[in-house]
């Protein structure tokens, strides 16, 4: 019983306040630092939950941009292509003739290949025809089949894509091939100068994920020989399957890891990009560090 008073004694001399400035830390200063110091933490979590908000929105604007120039650029010549589906069809020839001659003309177009499936080696590029709509070759209509992944063309030196689109009777049997070959580098024109501040990297990429196109860094455009066996990429290619565009959060609180992606409407390619939580929010860590010296400034007062 006396050891339990001396030691209640003991407690009650080591935090008796005995001077007025002790009073004054315990009950002003303390309670101003703390409310300080909580205020600061609610506001900046805050901050940083706002500023990621504002990066997701304008990463999917970037990237809404960006996928417009491509398709832009790719749709150009398919609706020549429908042009002269039409005028083949319901116009004079040379009319016809025309069209293609300007489609072969469109800047990034390296190669125009007409083939006709009723003739034998029906190659009308190779015989100088233009003509499709006649008895020749009855079609009604076109229909793009596929757009190829990137391909080196001895012929050019560089990569090129193909829009192979077919061309249907009224039947719906296809009766023809049209084949346009598109300079790669052209496509991609400018899409890095669209300004990839605060990322990591960016990259265009197939329904199977493999990496079509590769900024990283100070780094030009560039084609990587093997996709990237991210987990982040995965769960991508799996939203879209059911979205155009959004964006990902990776593990941890905060995300150590932000990825943003579109789908292009004209080819079966999508575009993202990819940041560290760091990057992202880097304007904010001036802030907080000025946040942090004047938070012990108060505690060292």
């Amino acid at each position: 019983m006396q050891c339990t008073e001396y030691i209640g004694q003991r407690l009650r001399d080591l935090f008796y306040l005995r001077t007025l400035w002790s009073k004054l830390i315990v009950f002003l200063l303390a309670p101003v630092a703390l409310l300080l110091f909580g205020s600061g933490l609610i506001a900046s979590n805050y901050a940083r939950r706002s500023y990621l908000s504002q990066w997701q929105e304008a990463s999917l604007l970037k990237l809404e941009r960006a996928a417009h120039y491509i398709d832009m650029r790719l749709a150009k010549p398919l609706d020549l292509v429908n042009l002269y589906v039409y005028t083949a069809r319901h116009s004079d020839p040379r009319i016809a003739a025309q069209v293609m001659d300007t489609l072969r003309e469109l800047p990034g177009v390296v190669d125009v290949r007409l083939e006709d499936h009723l003739v034998a080696g029906g190659d009308l590029q190779q015989k100088g025809h233009h003509m499709m709509g006649g008895a020749m070759m009855p079609f009604d209509r076109a229909r793009l089949a596929t757009v190829t992944q990137p391909n080196y063309d001895q012929g050019t030196g560089g990569d090129t894509v193909s829009l192979v689109s077919h061309l249907l009777d009224p039947a719906g049997n296809p009766v023809g091939r049209l084949e346009i070959k598109i300079s790669f580098d052209y496509l991609m024109e400018g899409i890095r100068e669209l300004g990839w501040q605060q990322i990591d990297m960016a990259a265009l990429i197939d329904e199977s994920g493999s990496h079509l196109m590769h900024i990283s860094g100070s780094e030009k455009p560039s084609r990587p020989a093997a996709a990237a066996d991210d987990p982040l990429e995965r769960k991508v290619l799996d939203a879209l399957k059911t979205r155009s565009s959004g964006t990902l959060l990776g593990p941890g609180q905060p995300p150590q890891t932000v990825m943003g992606y579109h789908r292009l409407s004209t080819a079966p390619w999508s575009l993202l990009l990819k940041a560290r939580e760091s990057r992202c929010l880097r304007p904010l860590s001036g802030c907080n560090g000025c946040f942090l010296r004047e938070a012990w400034c108060c505690c060292s007062l």
